[in-house]
């Protein structure tokens, strides 16, 4: 396997899932083994952080790129309550690295050291049909042919230094010169154009499966452009999927905040998600003096989620009855394992169940 190839496929999200699903992955155990060389013993959320500190030392790829514009534009200027992020988005023929949405939609265009600057004017011009602000987010190799292209015009330019900051080398200006009724409806999913017309009052024709999209965009396209990007706007700001799992997004480590942020919350693997997030943040730590390090297991239990060892977390024990079975069922599996009890029970009642 190349060696690029190994170590990119680790920031992924189908290694996410399996690590939410299984917590391991033979790609984390094989690219820490190539790479890295340490210690055997740590769990694969520290293996990943090793990783992670080779890209930034050794290798910025374009995941180290995103990972950083969302952990410094998203959570160091913004917030998660105000500000929608997007990736990977087409354009097009164009796919759009990085979105931030709130009072205003901004491209972000990513040229690492990696990459060439062939078309880079092409993807620009894809941007302007959406959006009316761009920056292209560069490196110091490429700075300066980006400056010579881009240089007072609307075009807004930032470094991610050799320090791993974010420099402004020039500020992006509104660009509405470009905006196209047709980009936009199809930058739009169904339900989004559909609303965007009910929020102007527009009277819509009748239509059938065959003959929406046509229908839709006549009448789409006869709104105001101002009216029509701001309401754009405001859609795609909906799309944000972190304000349930907020306080778990905010307490997980920088190095995987991209992949959490943009992760598919399906019905099949929601709940994985969430035990995921919880077991990494460590988010219930409750602990009672005489109960030692202690930790539940009642969700993994219930899902069927138990492997060869268990994972600090997921909530306390809430009834007798549930501590006596877990103990009852760690003793059959021969685990060792310490439980989250919950505060209401009494020692007295925790003696007399686990007697």
């Amino acid at each position: 396997m190349d060696n690029r190839n190994m170590i990119n496929r680790v920031f992924s999200q189908k290694i996410l899932h399996q690590i939410a699903i299984k917590n391991k992955s033979d790609v984390v155990d094989e690219a820490y083994d190539f790479y890295i060389q340490g210690p055997k013993n740590i769990n694969v959320i520290q293996k990943m952080k090793s990783l992670y500190n080779y890209l930034k030392k050794s290798y910025r790829n374009e995941y180290f790129y995103k990972n950083t514009m969302l952990n410094k534009l998203l959570l160091g200027r913004h917030s998660v309550n105000t500000t929608t992020a997007l990736s990977e988005m087409p354009i097009g023929k164009s796919i759009a690295d990085f979105i931030l949405l709130n009072g205003k939609g901004v491209v972000y265009e990513i040229k690492t050291e990696l990459d060439k600057l062939d078309r880079l004017d092409n993807q620009i011009n894809d941007y302007y049909e959406v959006f009316n602000y761009v920056v292209v987010i560069t490196n110091d190799k490429h700075l300066n042919k980006v400056m010579a292209r881009y240089k007072d015009t609307t075009v807004g330019i930032l470094v991610l230094t050799s320090r791993n900051t974010l420099s402004e080398v020039q500020k992006p200006k509104e660009n509405n010169s470009l905006l196209n009724t047709k980009a936009m409806y199809n930058f739009l999913r169904k339900e989004e154009r559909k609303r965007v017309i009910a929020q102007n009052h527009m009277d819509v024709p009748t239509y059938n499966d065959f003959t929406e999209y046509d229908v839709l965009f006549d009448v789409f396209k006869e709104i105001p452009m101002t009216k029509l990007h701001n309401n754009m706007i405001s859609e795609l700001k909906k799309r944000g999927n972190m304000k349930e799992y907020k306080d778990e997004f905010l307490a997980a480590p920088t190095e995987i905040k991209f992949l959490l942020y943009f992760a598919k919350m399906t019905r099949k693997i929601k709940i994985n998600y969430i035990i995921f997030l919880r077991r990494i943040n460590m988010y219930y730590p409750y602990l009672r003096g005489k109960q030692n390090e202690l930790f539940a297991i009642k969700e993994l239990l219930e899902k069927g989620l138990i492997g060869d060892c268990i994972q600090p977390i997921i909530e306390p024990i809430k009834y007798t009855t549930t501590f006596k079975n877990t103990l009852q069922y760690c003793g059959e599996k021969a685990f060792s394992i310490n439980l989250v009890v919950n505060s209401k029970l009494t020692e007295e009642e925790i003696s007399n169940e686990t007697v």
